[in-house]
């Protein structure tokens, strides 16, 4: 773990806990009160990969003093990676899983699914994560199916990503599937983002975000911009994608550049260089702070954007698969077997 500064590391705390395995995904609870900490993890690389439900309690044994310490509260058992969560509302979550599998010396099945698990409160502290529905076999055209690589979720709208090219749009409230998007080209899909219950954008290898319109129907996008802006067109495939409080869409490169991109004005595409030198694995917003700009990339990295574009690197482990962002403090998971818990930069 390593500081930016001996100024930084006085005015923000960034504790570190062992996890039991290593974490794909990380999403906050929305709170209901102020002292609340709720968050949910995904694994990757188990044989049996879960979904866990966990709280910060306070170790007032601790020799720091209060120290917050994750508390496992539920678990759902999941048989592949699990490749992303979010949250639908503050009693649901939507996981996405995706695995090959080996049936036989001449077939490697890919699959994708999708669930929706009810964070059910049986009694102060006791929870369960109960299956609502889910759905399998996302993507994939033929025998051998296509690995689901992302997920992204508006209100009780969820959008999956495939590496067949395909995006499908879902209803998760009653588990169906409502609109498929069928790239003519079948451009593997690297990032999505739903950031509207008709608008999505796709991130794809090729080196292209299209958003699509789905009250237009059709497969072409509406609107595209290319992200291969330098040289070396290998690294700039987009990786992650998020909408920024002012709306531009924000896509992180596997060359650790940041773009921001201005629907409304298709043509203005602003680069962020300087923050990261390796793959972003993705961007989060603090709410009600539209100014402040989280990203985290394989190299373990994980940079606070600010006002005036003010950097600050916060650490450094193995790669940070995920991060998430509340009112106070960023969660972050990835690689190393390690949940940690880093108390936002606060301009003075």
């Amino acid at each position: 773990m390593d500081l930016a500064s001996n100024d930084y590391s006085k005015r923000s705390s960034i504790v570190g806990h062992i996890a039991p395995h290593q974490i794909s995904a990380v999403r906050w609870l929305p709170r209901r009160s102020n002292d609340e900490l709720y968050f949910v993890t995904g694994s990757l690389a188990e044989t049996v990969n879960s979904v866990i439900l966990w709280y910060f309690s306070v170790d007032k044994n601790s020799e720091d003093g209060l120290q917050l310490v994750p508390k496992s509260l539920a678990e759902f058992s999941v048989s592949n990676d699990v490749v992303g969560i979010e949250m639908l509302d503050s009693n649901n979550v939507v996981c996405a899983t995706s695995d090959g599998k080996l049936m036989n010396i001449n077939r490697f099945l890919f699959s994708g699914i999708i669930s929706v698990l009810d964070v059910n409160e049986e009694d102060i502290l006791a929870y369960r994560l109960m299956e609502k529905c889910s759905l399998k076999d996302l993507h994939g055209t033929n025998a051998f199916g296509s690995a689901c690589s992302g997920i992204s979720a508006y209100k009780q709208i969820v959008a999956t990503a495939g590496e067949d090219g395909y995006v499908n749009i879902v209803a998760a409230d009653v588990g169906e599937i409502v609109h498929t998007i069928k790239d003519p080209n079948n451009s593997s899909i690297r990032c999505v983002s739903l950031v509207h219950t008709n608008i999505v954008v796709a991130g794809r290898q090729s080196g292209f975000l299209d958003c699509y319109d789905t009250r237009q129907g059709g497969n072409n996008p509406v609107i595209y911009i290319d992200t291969k802006y330098e040289e070396d067109q290998d690294l700039n495939t987009p990786t992650c994608l998020n909408l920024s409080p002012n709306l531009n869409v924000t896509c992180g490169l596997e060359c650790g550049t940041i773009l921001l991109w201005d629907m409304r004005n298709p043509s203005n595409t602003t680069a962020m260089d300087g923050g990261h030198t390796s793959m972003l694995n993705e961007i989060r917003f603090a709410p009600e702070r539209g100014n402040l700009m989280v990203s985290a990339d394989t190299k373990g990295k994980i940079m606070q954007w600010g006002i005036q574009n003010r950097i600050q690197r916060l650490m450094e482990s193995k790669s940070i698969n995920s991060i998430d962002v509340d009112l106070t403090h960023i969660i972050a998971g990835g690689d190393s077997e390690m949940l940690f818990m880093i108390e936002l930069y606060r301009e003075n």
